[in-house]
């Protein structure tokens, strides 16, 4: 992970007197930063689908998909986790995620397509179906989690290139994760996930034959998106009212303060934790209508 510089202006910047500093914090300084890790675990499908002809006008689809996964787990190298974020300390973990968020990962279809008229110039077609979006290694990861650490540094704390992040204290050869309000995490993994993200798809139209060659189609469609992950902040700053304008947002300047002054954090022991969750969701709807010609045979 590269270093983000931050400099106040242009002068300060061709001096290089940087304001902030955040990045990887060196190998060095924390021998046991383990970036490397040896994922394993099952994935299953199975997949079952049948079609009936319940008349010479209606035939109907129906399908079921399942599609879970063992816990994820770790085999060599050190994962460590907040088990109730913000509160508590990093603790070793042996897998991804507290509870195995895959096992409700039932997928139906339905479909139906109907023949209503005699002259066979009308069909009518509705089906619904849901669809998980199975979540792999890749999306429970532990990039940027400790013993991994990434920090914080400001010119205020004393930040001299190329000695970064002295604010954390000399380094050593045990697992040493800072609870003195510096160590943040800008893309982690919440141990208590407990969902897979899935879509519900549905759709309903009806084509007439309206002259020789010419078809018009007019469809209505839906979807709706459930449990998609967004990053939030499990350690925001908690709100406060003062008079006097002694306490401000998150540092932001008032009247009373040029500066501003930081608002405590849930959890003062750690700066922001950025972490994802099932905690999005869509909806989709739209009115679709066609007419084809064919121009030739």
């Amino acid at each position: 992970v590269g270093g983000n510089w931050t400099f106040p202006s242009l002068t300060a910047f061709e001096q290089g007197a940087a304001s902030q500093v955040q990045g990887q914090v060196s190998d060095v300084q924390n021998p046991t930063a383990d970036a490397t890790k040896d994922y394993r675990y099952w994935v299953f499908n199975l997949y079952a689908e049948d079609q009936w002809k319940i008349s010479n006008k209606i035939t109907l689809n129906a399908g079921i998909r399942y599609s879970p996964t063992t816990m994820i787990g770790e085999t060599r190298h050190l994962m460590y986790d907040l088990i109730n974020p913000p509160f508590g300390q990093f603790v070793p973990v042996t897998t991804e995620t507290g509870s195995n968020p895959s096992l409700k990962n039932w997928d139906p279809r339905i479909g139906l397509a109907i023949d209503p008229f005699k002259d066979h110039k009308t069909s009518i077609r509705a089906s619904f179906g849901e669809f998980h979006n199975v979540l792999y290694s890749r999306d429970l990861n532990y990039w940027l989690q400790p013993p991994f650490l990434t920090a914080t540094q400001t010119a205020a704390q004393g930040l001299l290139y190329p000695n970064l992040f002295s604010n954390l204290g000399p380094g050593s050869g045990a697992i040493t994760i800072p609870t003195n309000g510096s160590l943040s995490i800008t893309n982690g993994n919440f141990y208590g996930v407990s969902s897979t993200p899935y879509q519900m798809q549905w759709n309903f139209n009806i084509q007439r034959e309206v002259m020789a060659n010419t078809v018009a189609t007019v469809g209505y469609i839906g979807s709706h998106n459930l449990h998609m992950f967004i990053q939030t902040d499990f350690n925001p700053p908690t709100a406060c009212l003062a008079a006097g304008g002694s306490c401000f947002y998150n540092g932001r300047p008032t009247m009373a303060s040029a500066t501003g002054v930081p608002n405590v954090r849930l959890n003062p022991a750690y700066n922001s934790l950025q972490m994802a969750d099932n905690l999005s969701d869509s909806h989709y709807e739209a009115l679709q209508a066609s007419l084809n010609r064919r121009f030739s045979h």
